[in-house]
């Protein structure tokens, strides 16, 4: 159902994996069907033992349930005939390189998003609400239709090549696996992250963030200057910039735990 609805197939998968388990009001259901004689005693043994191995099982499902999905997904590519989202308005045709990829496009960075575009960056937005898309593309911006959790998308966007990688997300797992991708693929890029914690904060410069921004503490225009200094080719002089204020703030994260 996912699927026909026009999901990705990873967040089909993910909503089909939580929904495995047989509800625990089918014990009441099964209860009262024996009392009032409508099932047999083998009958409620039966329904107790699956809703209690469906229980079990799917509470692995989802904790491991984005390998199993990275072993499976292959499986899946029938399923794109219907995604009503794979069209032009919300797919990226174009081959990127040297470029800076957003995740989250919220009105909280359309700050950041102008900054990129007044200086003539080439950069990318991705975003898993349709709607927005469809304003970005307005806009003239590149931007494409996904879930940053989604290996594919990450294909798509060509991480190999990118010169710096932004989250505005919430979800820190999502970003501790772009950083870990990036340590293993493009060490040289620069990736800011975002997070509501100074715990999370400093679990994200643990796996390598270049610089993590709290809303609530560090204004996006610090993040708009930073993003001004990398038009700079002296990679060398970006990196120790960036390197005082990321030690600066881990400091001051110290005294916050």
């Amino acid at each position: 159902m996912m699927f026909l609805q026009g999901f990705k197939k990873r967040t089909g998968f993910l909503v089909s994996v939580s929904l495995a388990q047989m509800s625990e009001f089918s014990l009441i259901i099964g209860a009262v069907g024996l009392s009032f004689n409508h099932i047999n005693q083998e009958l409620s043994t039966i329904i107790v033992l699956v809703c209690a191995t469906t229980i079990i099982i799917s509470t692995y499902l989802m904790e491991g349930s984005d390998f199993i999905f990275s072993k499976i997904r292959k499986m899946y590519r029938f399923v794109d005939r219907f995604n009503h989202f794979q069209d032009d308005k919300f797919t990226l045709d174009e081959k990127l390189k040297n470029h800076i990829i957003v995740f989250g496009a919220g009105h909280v960075v359309d700050r950041v998003l102008n900054i990129m575009k007044s200086h003539e960056l080439d950069f990318v937005v991705v975003d898993f609400d349709p709607t927005v898309i469809q304003r970005l593309k307005e806009k003239k911006i590149k931007a494409i239709y996904g879930d940053m959790g989604d290996p594919e998308i990450i294909e798509k966007l060509n991480i190999d090549d990118a010169k710096i990688v932004i989250s505005t997300t919430h979800e820190i797992q999502d970003d501790l696996r772009i950083l870990k991708e990036l340590n293993v693929v493009n060490k040289k890029c620069f990736s800011y992250m975002t997070a509501f914690t100074p715990n999370d904060a400093l679990k994200l410069y643990e796996f390598g963030a270049d610089f993590v921004i709290l809303p609530n503490q560090i204004s996006w225009d610090v993040l708009g200057e930073m993003i001004k200094e990398i038009k700079s080719d002296n990679y060398a002089k970006i990196k120790n910039s960036i390197e005082l204020k990321k030690k600066k703030h881990i400091e001051n994260l110290g005294k916050l735990v």
